[in-house]
């Protein structure tokens, strides 16, 4: 990077030569080289969280929607000067679109809740340059649905999570250590890996 520079990049202040770097001889060989921590790696990302209710009644009850999101199409890391641009955001762990939706309906002491999550395709790397065969890692969604009945300070509840039995995307990660997302598991962070389950609960204010 000195090199290419022609002597004025800042990695030339880690090579000691006894004479200024203009002279290219063999007499201002570099007789040592420094090494200490360099602020060199460059990150930058934006996006946008949105929030949205609204209520109303509806069936002799009432209606709540909520919806929450976020839309982050970069998040890029340089990891030294004149090195690749990686774009982490769009690929597996990080896709552009998350969004999570919330559906209520009560009427007098019983409510149904639905929560619906719901994430962008990804890619395979950050890297632009490696193509795979495969296809992008499909848009995943997935359904949980409550049923609610308040006696009292009491309120029961039945719950179903990933109520449709959505299978996690099969992926398998490569390289690094044990703690690398999909390694070993042979999904990535976020999938549900347990399918269908049921709750059954009661919660007691006082």
């Amino acid at each position: 990077l000195c090199e290419a520079s022609n002597g004025t990049s800042p990695y030339c202040a880690l090579q000691v030569r006894p004479l200024p770097f203009s002279d290219r001889t063999t007499a201002n060989l570099a007789t040592s080289y420094l090494g200490q921590p360099q602020n060199i790696a460059v990150f930058r990302t934006n996006g946008v969280d949105f929030e949205a209710n609204y209520s109303f009644p509806a069936l002799g009850g009432n209606v709540s929607l909520r919806g929450l999101g976020t839309y982050q199409p970069t998040s890029i890391s340089v990891n030294l000067p004149g090195a690749a641009e990686l774009n982490a955001s769009g690929v597996v762990g990080l896709p552009k679109w998350r969004v999570t939706a919330f559906i209520k309906y009560s009427n007098g002491p019983w409510s149904v809740d639905v929560q619906q999550r719901w994430w962008s395709s990804t890619k395979w790397n950050t890297d632009p340059s490696i193509i795979y065969s495969e296809p992008d890692l499909p848009a995943v969604a997935y359904t949980n649905a409550t049923l609610g009945y308040r006696m009292g300070q009491a309120n029961f509840f039945f719950s179903v999570q990933n109520l449709f039995n959505k299978q996690p995307t099969p992926y398998g990660g490569f390289g690094g250590a044990s703690t690398v997302p999909g390694l070993f598991g042979g999904f990535y962070n976020g999938e549900d890996t347990i399918g269908r389950y049921y709750t059954v609960g009661i919660r007691i204010r006082r």
